[in-house]
């Protein structure tokens, strides 16, 4: 199979991605079932593009997104809060708050119920464990970046665990992004 994300980055928006427009599509779709009034959570947003994507799908809903932004691939625009709040703001998004936080302290202390989280920080294994098991059992719909993709191989494995642990099952897949729904 051909990488799905030989030719990035995106730029949905405007603003640049490193999802396929596949991915993209299905996370505006999980986006677009959260109620008026919700709440979407974003681990890793690095400049805004999945960001933006939720957020528009879901105008009424909040969307809360927690990085540290220390990873930052183009050379040509360090990933910062400020960069994001520009990007988001030149996107026309306005139903965002940007949490330039360490996700693990955020989740150790998270207490209120998720519509749909989104985990796209970093693909370590034990930091995608960190991220799921602090916020997961929160949500009520979780997709997960990177699950399967060659270049992360640690990610399957532990959402894999996650989903045994927590009860969900892997409902959809598109790419590299995996929809995870809790069992009926």
């Amino acid at each position: 199979m051909a990488d799905p994300h030989a030719d990035f980055p995106t730029c949905p928006h405007g603003i640049p991605c490193y999802m396929t427009h596949a991915e993209l599509d299905m996370l505006a779709d999980c986006a677009r079932r959260v109620p008026a009034g919700g709440l979407i959570l974003e681990v890793g947003a690095c400049y805004g593009g999945s960001t933006a994507t939720m957020a528009l799908a879901a105008s009424e809903a909040i969307v809360v997104s927690v990085d540290f932004f220390v990873w930052s691939p183009l050379p040509t625009m360090p990933a910062s809060a400020a960069q994001m709040h520009a990007n988001l703001k030149a996107a026309g998004v306005e139903n965002v708050a940007v949490m330039d936080a360490d996700s693990h302290h955020i989740g150790r202390l998270w207490s209120h119920p998720v519509d749909m989280l989104f985990v796209d920080g970093t693909h370590e294994p034990q930091d995608v464990r960190i991220d799921l098991e602090n916020f997961g059992p929160h949500a009520a719909v979780v997709c997960a970046h990177d699950f399967g993709n060659p270049s992360w191989d640690g990610v399957e494995p532990v959402v894999r665990e996650f989903c045994a642990a927590e009860g969900f099952t892997v409902a959809g897949q598109v790419d590299y992004l995996a929809v995870l729904r809790r069992n009926a």
